[in-house]
């Protein structure tokens, strides 16, 4: 089941970045066709823009690894080498502070393009590139409102976007209530490290509020 979610997951962010590649070519393309050039001087083709993208890894996880590594497959399988992307990948280790870093020299070596995987390295990147044209597409990310403090779907960012997939919380407690219909209280074990973990809670306090347990 989580090899499952794990592929429809990444599948969907796979898209978004195919997608996000597209437009950034539409746009080099056009930008290059309306630059006049002189008949008589031959130049060398440079109406391909080498497009910069920064990777970021939270840490080292199943999960990360399989978009990381899903990622890069496909975007050479898509016929996107050296010559029309550089992607710089690089792995904060666990830390928040590094994660931070890593993002400000993303930023400052112009790149036109982060991608954030996990809630950790999403925030990271959320806040390095504000004030600029950097874009920044997330993955494995979970309420993107707690993540990122904003609320894409009422009212999108410019320049943000991603795939997210949260854990059907209410669906457990449902379940659990059709097992045992008197439920009156609920124990749960999570890491208070973990944003999604700490979202996924807050979602399952407020649905128990609900159900009076």
């Amino acid at each position: 089941m989580v090899k499952k979610k794990n592929i429809r997951k990444t599948a969907l962010f796979l898209c978004v970045v195919c997608l996000a590649l597209s437009l950034v070519s539409c746009n080099a393309f056009n930008k290059a066709e309306s630059t006049p050039s002189e008949p008589s001087e031959v130049k060398a083709d440079t109406s391909i823009k080498v497009y910069k993208i920064g990777l970021l890894q939270f840490s080292e996880n199943e999960t990360q690894n399989i978009i990381r590594d899903a990622l890069m497959s496909r975007i050479e399988e898509w016929g996107y080498n050296s010559e029309r992307v550089n992607i710089n990948p690089k792995n904060a280790k666990g830390s928040a502070e590094e994660a931070e870093n890593i993002c400000r020299q993303f930023v400052s070596s112009k790149v036109d393009l982060i991608i954030a995987i996990s809630p950790e390295a999403s925030k990271a990147a959320a806040k390095a590139i504000e004030n600029t044209d950097v874009g920044l597409i997330f993955a494995d990310t979970g309420d993107v409102k707690s993540t990122l403090g904003m609320d894409i779907s009422a009212a999108p960012v410019k320049n943000i976007t991603g795939v997210t997939v949260l854990h059907p919380v209410n669906n457990v407690l449902d379940f659990a209530l059709t097992v045992n219909p008197e439920l009156k209280t609920v124990g749960v074990i999570y890491n208070h490290d973990n944003i999604v973990s700490v979202s996924s809670l807050n979602s399952l306090k407020e649905y128990c509020t609900s159900k009076e347990i």
